[in-house]
């Protein structure tokens, strides 16, 4: 009984030893980045070096002292593209096996999604470089990002923007420190004669590369781009295709936030909803109409919620739409209706996509975050949040009365880039 009773305080200290331990490793467990890695080879070919490179750089996230936010079973490599054997560039294709269903580890493996098979997908472009005793990885970065960098079509000197977003069949695309509009898919373009920068303005960041989703117009007998000058916003508008333009004040305060700014056009009238204020978490707005999308007025505006507005629309005269932030997949869209030109609102709840990882279900999709009408339906766009994990997809849904909405597929719906 003794011996029994010795054993079994013996394997107690033993189990609590290897946990005290494994949670010691565990917390203190630190990545080893992509460009941390040395390949120790005599092979110059860079084919062969990427490879090299890959089994080192996984070899840690299967380690028996990696955590389960970290951990994977597998991982294999896909495809090897030299891209430039001069410069030391080539990009690696590969996927990986979850060891769990653990959300924060597809977060630190870059959350891409999922295949049928279980497996996540990667892509990453890598720099290497000559050293002592083989190569360095010295640069990583997306394929994209090695595009924008090498592309002479999109690679422009300086700070300054590379998207290039399509509304509908009309383009804009920023060029050589401008803004441009093409009515002809880009077989001639006008510009627009404005700092970018005002256009691109986000007071959160002192530098932004995008316009604003919803931030404008470029129709045949209409284009517009709602703009921040000194606190105070204003809109540069064409009625002619860009060969004459003007602009005019929406609403003038240097104190303004104008993080959030949405123009609409319905048959009749013309919508500016733009942020006043920021306090903390709460957000202010207010709403401006127009007859002829130059002069306008304000409405008497009563916001559904003081929170981050994500879009706002008005797809008829008086019936518009406005979603805010959301991380709760609790099934509360934060996403409201007004059928009085924004005086009164009422909330919209519609079923969210489920979607199975690990044979596991759960809600990636809980924000609105684009508005648009098309073919006689609205569409909604669905997004993950600030803290979604699932990829870049997000959910489309569309309604016939603008009311009920229903799913219709998963979507990628980041812009497309210059080139």
């Amino acid at each position: 009984m003794k011996n029994i009773k010795s054993a079994f305080i013996f394997i107690t200290i033993i189990t609590l030893f290897t946990f005290v331990f494994l949670q010691y490793k565990w917390q203190t467990f630190k990545v080893i980045q992509k460009t941390d890695v040395e390949v120790k080879t005599s092979d110059d070919r860079l084919e062969n070096i990427a490879g090299l490179w890959f089994d080192q750089y996984t070899e840690q996230f299967k380690d028996w002292f990696t955590p389960f936010s970290y951990k994977i079973k597998e991982a294999r490599i896909e495809n090897i593209e030299l891209l430039d054997s001069k410069n030391g560039y080539v990009q690696v294709d590969y996927a990986y096996l979850p060891f769990s269903a653990n959300e924060q580890l597809i977060f630190h493996h870059d959350g891409l999604m999922q295949s049928e098979d279980g497996w996540y997908k990667q892509q990453v472009v890598l720099k290497f470089e000559k050293t002592t005793k083989g190569y360095q990885a010295v640069e990583s970065m997306r394929p994209v990002n090695y595009q924008i960098q090498t592309d002479p079509n999109i690679m422009t000197e300086g700070k300054k923007p590379t998207q290039y977003a399509i509304d509908q069949d009309n383009d804009y695309t920023i060029f050589d420190h401008k803004l441009w509009v093409t009515y002809d898919h880009g077989e001639s373009f006008s510009e627009v004669p404005i700092e970018y920068e005002k256009v691109t303005y986000d007071p959160n960041y002192s530098y932004a590369e995008t316009i604003p989703i919803g931030s404008y117009i470029i129709e045949e007998d209409y284009t517009a781009f709602l703009y921040v000058d000194h606190g105070s916003l204003e809109l540069i508008y064409s009625y002619d295709q860009g060969k004459n333009w003007e602009t005019t004040t929406i609403a003038s305060n240097e104190h303004y936030y104008l993080r959030a700014r949405f123009l609409s056009r319905t048959d009749n009238q013309f919508y500016v909803l733009f942020s006043t204020d920021k306090a903390m978490s709460a957000e202010s707005h207010s709403l401006m109409k127009s007859t002829d999308g130059i002069h306008f007025e304000s409405v008497d505006y009563q916001d559904p919620q003081q929170r981050a507005m994500t879009y706002a629309f008005f797809s008829e005269d008086n019936i518009g739409y406005v979603a805010y932030r959301n991380n709760s997949s609790q099934g509360n869209l934060s996403f409201y209706r007004t059928e009085d030109g924004g005086h009164t609102f009422t909330p919209l709840t519609f079923e969210l996509k489920e979607v199975m990882i690990m044979g596991e279900s759960f809600t990636p999709y809980i924000q609105v975050d684009r508005i648009y009408k098309e073919d006689g339906l609205i569409h909604l766009i669905v997004g993950q949040g600030e803290n979604g994990d699932y990829g870049y997809n997000s959910a489309h849904y569309t309604s016939s009365d603008g009311v009920h909405f229903t799913f219709a597929e998963e979507v990628d719906d980041r812009p497309a880039l210059a080139g």
